[in-house]
């Protein structure tokens, strides 16, 4: 049952918090018109429906969630509890059941909120929002988000190169996109690498720094530089910053092949002229820059937050 103080605003923000929930899937109609909405969720295993409307400034509805396959069954219940549905003066307390261990950040009272099957990390590169990131954040994906809001598509993919390079469905403008650094680094140069470690469960990125211990990785292969800094799965995919702020390759995912095992803070990022150059086959002019004076660690953070993205696959 849905009873709540609320206005208009709330009654938005519940239509779309529902949404979110595992109980409700994805695909199925769904409406907010006036003071009132309804969201129908059908998959596989279960049928949901969820309705509720605002009036003397009290939110009221019910959600039903059915087994797939009984139809008939549910539609009887669902004309049974529409048509007898009658709002009673006041609202449940929302105190009335006391917390407990089974909170989680993850869960909407008590309801599981939709994951992603995976996340991984990424960054601005265009004013237009494009994006890059590393190809196992796209792999088998039916959706795909940024920050878990801007739905996404894959514009380019290289899985050999590890590279991949992703567009907005609806206009985005970012705060400020990423600058690839064009010089020769000095080897043992500080780096920062950018990203959401934790799967996204930090609402922020966050910087992980180390050096640059070759502009090699350890076959000499050129194209891809060899870091020492200790990053989680989730980081792959996130730029690698030096002092200055501007962009000196995208961190690889690590090889999951078992062939080698690499010490933890051996990590690889691809070159940046590399990507730069991918994006200029696509006309995609990337912003390049020459090295410039460090940053402080304030403003660098205050860059990464601008510049990185969350990427999830759903």
């Amino acid at each position: 049952m849905i009873s709540q103080t609320g206005d208009a605003g709330r009654l938005t923000g519940l239509y779309e918090i529902l949404q979110v929930l595992d109980i409700i899937p994805m695909e199925g109609p769904r409406s907010l018109r006036g003071n009132s909405f309804t969201i129908e969720g059908i998959a596989d295993s279960i049928h949901s429906y969820a309705t509720a409307s605002l009036q003397d400034g009290t939110i009221k509805g019910f959600v039903l969630v059915w087994p797939e396959g009984d139809a008939q069954r549910r539609a009887r219940v669902l004309d049974v509890m529409s048509s007898s549905f009658e709002r009673l003066d006041g609202t449940l307390d929302p105190n009335l059941v006391p917390a407990s261990e089974d909170q989680a950040i993850d869960m909407i009272a008590g309801l599981s909120v939709r994951q992603p099957k995976l996340s991984r990390s990424g960054f601005f590169v265009s004013n237009d929002g494009l994006v890059v990131t590393t190809p196992e954040a796209v792999d088998s994906c039916t959706r795909i988000t940024f920050d878990r809001e801007t739905e996404a598509e894959v514009l380019a993919s290289d899985p050999e190169l590890g590279l991949a390079i992703l567009r907005p469905l609806d206009a985005l403008s970012p705060i400020e996109v990423a600058a690839f650094q064009t010089q020769t680094p000095r080897l043992k140069d500080p780096i920062a690498v950018a990203g959401y470690p934790f799967d996204g469960v930090l609402n922020a990125p966050t910087l992980t720094f180390g050096t640059l211990e070759d502009i090699r990785d350890l076959s000499g292969d050129a194209r891809i530089k060899r870091l020492s800094v200790t990053t989680r799965p989730s980081n792959a995919g996130g730029p690698v910053f030096d002092q200055g702020g501007n962009v000196l390759g995208m961190l690889l995912a690590r090889d999951g092949d078992g062939a080698q095992a690499l010490p933890a803070d051996v990590q690889f990022a691809l070159d940046a002229e590399l990507i730069a150059a991918t994006l200029d086959a696509l006309n995609v002019t990337p912003a390049r820059s020459t090295a410039g004076p460090a940053l402080s660690p304030f403003a660098l953070t205050e860059k990464a937050a601008n510049v990185t993205v969350l990427v999830s696959c759903w």
